[in-house]
């Protein structure tokens, strides 16, 4: 699949996952998903 992105172009690929979600954080991190520079930030009204 990876490679089929790479050929079409895409050069990264982002997901948001709640810090709290360690089954999903475990997941995308045996996908090779890395901690980026983004920051997600939320206003509760």
């Amino acid at each position: 699949m990876s490679r089929r992105l790479k050929e079409m172009g895409v050069t990264s690929i982002y997901t948001l996952v709640t810090r709290r979600d360690w089954k999903l954080l475990k997941f995308f991190h045996r996908l090779g998903f890395q901690e980026g520079d983004m920051i997600n930030l939320e206003l509760d009204l």
